[in-house]
């Protein structure tokens, strides 16, 4: 299976990108009828509290996907006790299961989505590197890529941009205070000869 590449985008860009838009940052999860997956879902610590959410899209809508009847072992989520992190797991996937699915947190008066995952399930096998039998085609794993955005999402990466660009912005700051603080002192240096 061949996994697409990711690539990092300047802060600059990343200011110009729309804000809550569902397709930024499309991930594709590849998997077989009747295998689990689980999905790592990353948040901030403010939101450690709050109701976690695992819904499919259709349309512009995104239905939660709760567990009843038969289905009440298909669709889990576990809460990470220590760190800021949830795991969402799907069992005995089904083609109809293919879609596009968003990870988040329900605040009171809005949804924000950390990951978006498009997953494809198909009959048969997955095509495979050089003829090899990966392990993860056995038992279920794990998708673990951190969303890199600074949109209002509630993720680590979102406090990581900010963070950064203000530490360039104060040393930036502190190299013209410093440069005019030396030429100051030059100056005060040549008259007092």
């Amino acid at each position: 299976m061949a996994w697409e590449q990711t690539y990092l985008l300047s802060p600059v860009l990343l200011l110009l990108l729309a804000k809550g838009s569902w397709t930024q940052d499309l991930e594709l999860l590849r998997a077989l009828e009747g295998q689990t997956v689980s999905v790592t879902c990353w948040y901030d610590t403010l939101y450690h509290s709050s109701e976690k959410i695992w819904c499919k899209q259709i349309d512009d809508l995104c239905y939660p996907l709760f567990s009843k009847g038969a289905e009440k072992l298909r669709y889990s989520i576990r809460q990470s006790s220590r760190l800021n992190y949830f795991t969402l797991t799907m069992t005995k996937l089904r083609m109809s299961d293919s879609g596009i699915y968003h990870c988040g947190i329900a605040t009171k008066n809005r949804l924000i989505y950390l990951r978006t995952i498009h997953l494809v399930v198909s009959k048969g096998e997955l095509p495979l590197p050089c003829g090899s039998q990966p392990s993860w085609l056995s038992h279920p794993f794990r998708l673990t890529k951190y969303k890199l955005s600074i949109a209002d999402q509630g993720s680590v990466s979102s406090v990581i941009i900010p963070v950064a660009c203000g530490l360039l912005s104060k040393t930036l700051v502190f190299t013209v205070l410093f440069i005019v603080t030396q030429k100051s002192f030059g100056q005060h240096e040549g008259t007092q000869q």
